[in-house]
């Protein structure tokens, strides 16, 4: 028998993903790193969390990263891998990274209380109800605008879908106001809803009753 060589292939080391965050919406910058100077290009993949239908969302050279408009993919949980691919063909993918919740719908919100065109006076309930399915609603500011300019009311957290406070609509101008609310959810997206109602104008006070005085006698001092 003959000599003979063999020709020992090592494989590429695999990639690790710099950690995106929990909570992806809109364009977001994919970044990968690896120590094996061989890797010429990686490939991201994505799928479902828990499944093994993997796509490519793009390839990326050195330095490894690769923007992605998440707004063109279904809101849900999605896991992430990487293939890292040599000069030479070889490749080995990563391991899954995540799950990642991808959330670019803003939450629904509705003005409960009080009604449009409504009159309040002296102190109003507020009730907001907010729903949000993807990542949750987190924070509904409340303000109102009694001319040119928008006055915060309240930064109150949901309970229940919703969210209640009352209003000292005294520091208000009499005449039209506009009341707006303001949602929220976990992954950064916002929606808003606004109505016209009316202020009161403080009625006048009532003047206090007249007192009437009493009588003093002036007496003659006995001697």
């Amino acid at each position: 028998i003959g000599p003979f060589e063999i020709e020992i292939a090592n494989a590429p080391a695999a990639a690790e993903l710099v950690d995106p965050g929990e909570l992806l919406r809109g364009r977001v910058n994919l970044i990968a790193r690896t120590p094996d100077r061989r890797v010429t290009q990686m490939i991201f993949e994505l799928a479902r969390t828990g499944s093994s239908d993997w796509r490519a969302l793009g390839t990326a050279r050195a330095p490894f990263h690769l923007p992605v408009e998440t707004a063109q993919l279904a809101d849900g949980s999605y896991e992430l891998r990487i293939e890292s691919v040599t000069a030479d063909g070889q490749s080995v993918h990563s391991h899954r990274f995540g799950p990642y919740l991808i959330d670019n719908t803003p939450p629904a919100i509705t003005i409960a209380k009080p009604a449009p065109g409504e009159t309040l006076r002296d102190r109003a309930e507020l009730v907001v109800e907010v729903a949000d399915e993807v990542s949750g609603a987190a924070l509904v500011e409340l303000s109102y605008n009694d001319g040119d300019k928008w006055m915060s009311l309240a930064g109150l957290e949901p309970e229940d879908g919703k969210v209640r406070g009352y209003w000292q609509v005294t520091e208000c101008r009499p005449g039209s106001c506009r009341l707006r609310a303001t949602a929220f959810d976990r992954a950064g997206n916002e929606a808003s809803e606004e109505i016209m109602v009316t202020i009161a104008a403080p009625q006048p006070a009532e003047p206090a009753p007249e007192v009437e005085p009493i009588p003093t006698q002036i007496g003659r001092a006995h001697v």
